[in-house]
């Protein structure tokens, strides 16, 4: 026996992209009472009427009016069962998907102005085709955020032909593209949640996936479309960029499924370089003075990171002079090995030349070290020179004057870990470790204390002299384990720069998007300031990979075409069944009426 209901259910569940309300189909239980009503009703009874036998004698007229009665009793079953399907059928309202203009009242638009935007893209650039894209798409009312390294407002609730005038006049940035935070920012612009986010890009983006953000948008009920900017491009392209103020080494990635070979110059040098498909070569050079260019001789489809630059201290060498009975010292050494550092050496009592930058005092016998010795570093220091004062036994029963940044208080014998007071150029990523002794010392009047111990005793303390620059240094290196520590040569110059006015080399080379005294810096380039030059380079590796596709590809449109600003609705066509069905009931009364039965 046919499970009918089963059927009817199986057909609601496989079917219901075509029908809004496949419950509907329930109605088609109809059916099966009507073949109930024919299968039930009474049979006629024969007679036999005199008055018409000479009727049912002619063989032909009896076969054909038996063929006809079988013939409109069965054409009457078939439209009252017409009915019993349509009207389900209305009842499950049949759809299909319709496309329409898409014209929102609040409309957000995402535009992508990073540096990857400024690819080649069939004959012009990804910007480019991200504007007319732009342009087509407008709303009524329309917002524009553009995304970038943070996330900016250009304009709001602004008419189309006020944004295509903003459109025209957007220049892309060389900057990271952090999509996700500027989808989230349009977000807050739409208001009430009824509107559209529209994000044109090509998705080469830093930070969070904006697919994750699509959907969690989408699920406070925004309503979010993604178009992508993309095509197959070569590109080769500088990375990283490793600056010291002596030797700087440039990595160059080869994005390529072929090996490129080209030249890179470094100012007024060349050199040859051959990179394998997908691999990564680097180039150490000396790092000349003051700003060098750096460009790839290749022509590729993108060609923001073809080219850096480098900026170095002008000057090459700060002029020291250590005053110190043991030249042996790791301090001695400290100094020595940069070649930053011009360093000459005097021993007390006898002092000449005060002619230097910077006075370094290290392990100096203090029953010879003279008094007029430290008048003249005083006054030295009250002009504009620089001094160090480096711990020793008895460095405390010399009379400083106002050299002395700290008050002696006696010695702690039991040690202390050094913490740090204050992070600075000099101290930054610098571990003291402990010390197993130190003098306790408190800060005099205007003293800035850098480093101190557990009990807030002062290890490391800078005060100033007239124009010049003081400080204290109270680790004995002969002790502490401070001096075997990888940062201590850097420390100490870095120390050096910073008495003399020198900038960190890393204070100079800066990355786009940096924020360097309260500006921010979003095209690669040497910049001029009021106290240094500095220069801005985009060298990310993520942004330079133009091919990289985004990576739920279902998420995304990749039509440039009108297909943009359109979209798809349920249309439904239920009105068409139910006016056949009941059509059909009409053409039924009157089939019955001409029939003789009604």
């Amino acid at each position: 026996m046919v499970d009918i209901g089963g059927f009817i259910s199986q057909l609601s569940y496989n079917i219901p992209e075509y029908f809004l309300y496949s419950k509907g189909f329930w109605g088609l239980l109809g059916i099966i009472v009507l073949i109930v009503i024919y299968l039930v009703r009474p049979k006629p009874v024969q007679k036999v009427i005199p008055s018409l036998m000479f009727f049912l004698k002619q063989d032909k007229k009896t076969f054909a009016n038996s063929f006809f009665k079988v013939f409109t009793r069965n054409l009457l079953f078939l439209i009252q069962l017409l009915p019993l399907i349509l009207l389900p059928i209305a009842a499950a309202l049949p759809y299909f998907n319709e496309s329409y203009s898409l014209s929102v009242e609040n409309n957000v638009m995402v535009i992508d102005v990073s540096a990857s935007s400024q690819a080649k893209f069939e004959g012009k650039t990804r910007f480019d085709e991200t504007i007319d894209i732009a342009k087509r798409s407008l709303g009524k009312r329309n917002t524009i955020v553009l995304a970038s390294d943070i996330p900016e407002l250009k304009m709001t609730d602004a008419t189309k032909e006020e944004a295509k005038q903003i459109l025209s006049r957007l220049k892309p940035k060389d900057t990271i593209s952090n999509i996700a935070e500027a989808m989230s920012f349009a977000g807050e612009q739409v208001i009430n949640n009824e509107g559209r986010i529209l994000v044109i890009s090509d998705f080469i983006f830093t930070g969070a996936d904006p697919v994750s953000v699509k959907r969690l948008m989408e699920s406070r009920g925004l309503v979010v479309d993604f178009v992508e900017i993309s095509s197959k491009a070569r590109n080769v392209g500088i990375i990283d960029l490793a600056v010291s103020e002596t030797t700087s080494v440039l990595y160059v990635k080869n994005f390529n499924e072929e090996k490129e070979t080209f030249t890179v110059k470094i100012g007024d040098q060349e050199k040859n370089m051959e990179i394998l498909p997908g691999s990564i070569e680097s180039l150490q050079f000396t790092t000349p003075p003051g700003t060098t260019e750096i460009e790839l001789n290749i022509d590729d489809d993108f060609e923001v990171d073809n080219k850096a630059y480098v900026q170095n201290l002008g000057r090459k060498t700060i002029d020291v002079l250590m005053i110190t009975n043991n030249e042996g010292s790791n301090l001695h050494h400290a100094l020595t090995s940069s070649p930053r550092i011009n360093l000459d050496i005097t021993n007390p009592p006898l002092i000449s030349g005060l002619n230097h930058e910077i006075y370094v005092i290290k392990a100096v016998d203090q029953s010879i070290f003279l008094k007029e010795t430290v008048n003249d570093l005083e006054k030295e220091v009250r002009e504009g020179a620089n001094l160090i004062i480096a711990y020793q036994e008895g460095i405390f029963d010399i009379d400083w004057g106002k050299l002395m940044p700290v008050v002696f208080n006696g010695m702690e014998n039991n040690g202390a870990q050094v913490k740090l007071d204050l992070i600075n150029q000099f101290t930054k990523d610098t571990y003291f470790g402990r010390v197993p002794s130190y003098a306790k010392t408190t800060p005099k009047d205007g003293t800035t204390v850098i480093a101190s111990t557990e009990d807030n005793s002062s290890i490391i303390a800078y005060t100033t002299v007239g124009r010049g620059k003081v400080i204290y240094y109270g680790i004995d290196d002969r002790r502490a384990d401070f001096k075997g520590s990888t940062s201590y040569p850097i420390f100490w110059n870095n120390i050096l720069k910073f008495m003399v006015g020198r900038e960190n080399i890393n204070n100079l080379n800066f990355r786009t998007g940096s924020i360097v005294d309260q500006q921010h810096y979003d095209k690669i380039g040497k910049y001029e300031l009021k106290t240094k030059s500095i220069v801005v380079n985009l060298i990310n590796e993520d942004e330079s990979d133009i091919n990289k596709r985004i990576n739920e590809i279902n998420e995304v449109r990749r039509n440039s075409g009108s297909a943009l600003f359109e979209s798809e609705r349920p249309r439904e066509y239920d009105h068409y069944f139910l006016i056949a069905a009941i059509a059909i009931i009409f053409f039924e009364l009157i089939f019955i009426k001409v029939r003789g039965d009604l």
